[in-house]
């Protein structure tokens, strides 16, 4: 506006400057014998826009003339063009700004929120991204398992010098398709089931964090065009993670605040794939199901018990315990939520933050909850035996472990000790420090306190269930205990079955006969490295007999866990004959590391 109103006062003079230096431009006694007054009145109307136009006025003025070049005519013509062109700038703007203000209608997504993500995906998929001339590439590398080639694995002979080997990676990153999102600071024009929109991707800075913020307007006063584009996006997003479990951890941005990020998506991992009792399996799907079935909510408000839900899986390591957490999201089509109480970055403030902003079902997974040391501080004035309890770490309560005082004492040993004592004074003393990480009573109030939300799912895998505090897994904090224990011998024939009944499907159930004699080993010094990656089919009599001799071999005391089972039966996927031959060596050898408590073993 300002530059049309200065417009308008100097174009007066320009206009008389002008008329005068045409019509006396002959005259000698004229003032305006030379293009001098033009110059004058473009010096006026200019200037404030061009500083530059001051010199340029000053060359014309003392060497135009002597060079014989006349400048005037067309720096006004080029003048007026520039004049023209800004007017029809500003009348565009406010016109733009009037059909944006009062016939358009527009909503605005936070990247805060899961729908951005989802927006920018979608929009990735869409041709007009591709044809788009501001864009923001990136390389998606967490790829889909479903874009893998979906080629029968290959089983060649490989030789110790690596003859054989039929694959390569080294360019697998140069063939994974880059994607297209629309560029911080670009405008999107394109349109969709016959509705023009309008897409603006910004950026703004709040405090220390960059916030994006993705706009999309439509014409009419109705933003309902808008809201049927967002909810088609958000569909073919779940649509296209369709059999897929999606995990979110939590990640720390430039606010130092913590926020979920989606880190993986997996294929949907079958129930029967889960080596567990088939009566415990049973248990907890009849309670998950009746706990997130739709009539359940009310029925908890009627009787005024929160709506909350949370499993214990205890038992040894490699049991299936996370293993029947995933697949039980596949089997209700829920994503799960993996928080680590083991971050020192991770406050009791950003706990309950993460805990607010998860969707309504979900599975919260906290894995390994033993080694969080989420204890009650000790009581120093109960005693165990006769003695404080903790007596050999007296000095968390408060009290100087100090050497006693004796001819012969180290001196180093008492300093140490004094620094220690100095050292956690310091700490306390120190005026708003707090303490790093969760603790008990953080993670109880995050759970089930007063501001926690309802209806998910929490499930806490440990090792060591006896390690955990009475409140953490008291009754309405964990509703159901599932104990997982090493594999018997019906579960190592499940094991054994699951491995290759696929392989036997795939054969046709081919009837019996006897197998085909196996490829020669391969010798490489003293070692013997088996074929066993050629197919040898089995029809179901067959798989069934070998199973069972399988499993006969494993020590029904359950001392060998499932995990340890499948690792073996993985060494020999295509070979189930290897498999029983080389069982009993097998257990034998990881019996004997047991035993010895060693962490490795010489079985093959």
């Amino acid at each position: 506006m300002e530059l049309v109103d200065h417009a308008q006062g100097l174009l007066p003079t320009l206009a008389a400057n002008v008329t005068d230096t045409i019509s006396n431009g002959t005259d000698p006694d004229s003032s305006f014998s030379s293009p001098h007054g033009v110059m004058e009145g473009l010096l006026l109307f200019f200037g404030a826009q061009f500083p530059l136009m001051a010199i340029f006025v000053l060359f014309h003025d003392k060497f135009g003339s002597y060079l014989g070049i006349d400048l005037t005519i067309p720096f006004i013509l080029c003048g007026f063009i520039w004049v023209t062109i800004k007017i029809m700038s500003y009348l565009y703007e406010a016109v733009e700004d009037l059909v944006k203000t009062h016939l358009m209608a527009k909503v605005s997504i936070d990247n805060s929120d899961a729908l951005f993500l989802q927006l920018t995906e979608w929009l990735a998929w869409q041709p007009i991204m591709a044809n788009s001339r501001s864009v923001t590439v990136e390389t998606p590398y967490d790829r889909d398992w479903d874009e893998e080639s979906a080629l029968e694995a290959p089983h060649p002979e490989i030789a110790p010098d690596g003859a054989g080997i039929t694959l390569n990676f080294s360019m697998q990153e140069a063939r994974i398709p880059s994607r297209y999102t629309p560029a911080i600071g670009s405008t999107q024009n394109f349109w969709h089931n016959g509705t023009f929109f309008r897409l603006i991707r910004s950026q703004n800075t709040v405090g220390l964090r960059n916030k994006e913020i993705i706009v999309i307007s439509c014409f009419g006063w109705s933003p309902e065009p808008v809201k049927k584009l967002l909810q088609h996006a958000k569909e073919e997003f779940y649509a296209k993670n369709d059999a897929k479990t999606t995990i979110s951890r939590p990640k720390m941005y430039e606010s130092k605040k913590f926020r979920w990020e989606r880190v993986a998506v997996r294929l949907v991992r079958p129930l029967k794939t889960v080596v567990l009792d088939d009566s415990y399996k049973v248990r907890v799907l009849s309670d998950m199901h009746e706990y997130l079935h739709a009539a359940t909510p009310r029925w908890y408000a009627n009787r005024g018990i929160p709506l909350r839900r949370g499993y214990l899986f205890y038992g040894p390591p490699g049991t299936g315990k996370t293993s029947l957490s995933f697949a039980l999201a596949g089997a209700f089509g829920l994503a799960i939520y993996i928080i680590s109480l083991q971050d020192p970055k991770l406050t009791e403030e950003d706990l309950s933050f993460l805990f607010s902003k998860l969707p309504r079902r979900c599975i919260i997974l906290l894995e390994d909850i033993d080694t969080a040391g989420l204890t009650r501080r000790p009581d120093s004035s109960s005693l165990e035996d006769g003695k404080p309890k903790d007596s050999e770490d007296s000095d968390k309560d408060g009290d100087v472990d100090i050497p006693p005082s004796k001819e012969g004492a180290a001196v180093a040993d008492l300093a140490k000790a004094l620094k220690k004592e100095f050292s956690k004074s310091a700490d306390v003393s120190t005026p708003g420090k707090k303490k790093e990480g969760i603790t008990l009573s953080g993670l109880l109030n995050a759970i089930d306190g007063v501001s926690s939300h309802e209806g998910r799912v929490l499930i806490m895998t440990t090792n060591k269930p006896d390690a955990l505090d009475e409140a953490l897994i008291r009754p309405g904090r964990v509703d159901l205990k599932i104990p997982f224990t090493n594999a018997t011998r019906d579960q190592a024939k499940e094991l054994f079955v699951r491995m290759y009944e696929l392989d036997t499907k795939a054969a046709g159930l081919l009837p019996s006969s006897p197998p085909s004699s196996p490829p020669p080993s391969i010798t490489a010094g003293s070692e013997i490295l088996p074929a066993n990656n050629t197919p040898q089919p089995l029809t179901i009599d067959e798989l069934s007999h070998i199973a069972a001799e399988f499993s006969s071999k494993i020590p029904d005391n359950q001392i060998i866990s499932s995990a340890e089972i499948q690792g073996f039966l993985l060494m020999r996927k295509k070979n189930p004959r290897e498999a029983v031959e080389q069982v009993g060596e097998w257990v034998e050898s990881l019996i004997k590391q047991k035993e010895s408590r060693s962490k490795v073993s010489d079985g093959k």
